[in-house]
């Protein structure tokens, strides 16, 4: 286990869990890893921007120009963040029901 949290393997890493579910398995490797939630939000975020930029005309503009632009582009982003987490959340608990 210590090489694969070395390695940063999260497959092999799985291996030593069978019987328990990936989520819970990789939310243990997180906190072995040392990935805290910022960090976690912090890629979230990331990878909203990134498709934004390829989704949203003006979102490079937006982000600089003037501040009520910034202002907007910046509650899409945190819209889409919190659906992000509100789906996550509800799959999370389809998965609990079964």
């Amino acid at each position: 286990m210590r090489n694969d949290l070395k390695n940063n393997d999260f497959n092999n890493f799985k291996t030593n869990y069978p019987n328990v579910d990936e989520q819970t398995v990789k939310k243990i490797f997180r906190v072995l890893k040392g990935t805290t939630m910022n960090e976690l939000k912090k890629k979230k975020y990331m990878a909203i921007v990134k498709e934004m930029i390829n989704e949203e005309d003006g979102f490079m503009d937006a982000l600089l120009g003037s501040e009520d632009a910034y202002k907007s582009i910046l509650d899409k982003i945190n819209k889409r963040a919190s659906e992000l987490t509100k789906a996550a959340q509800d799959a999370k608990e389809d998965a609990l029901d079964k």
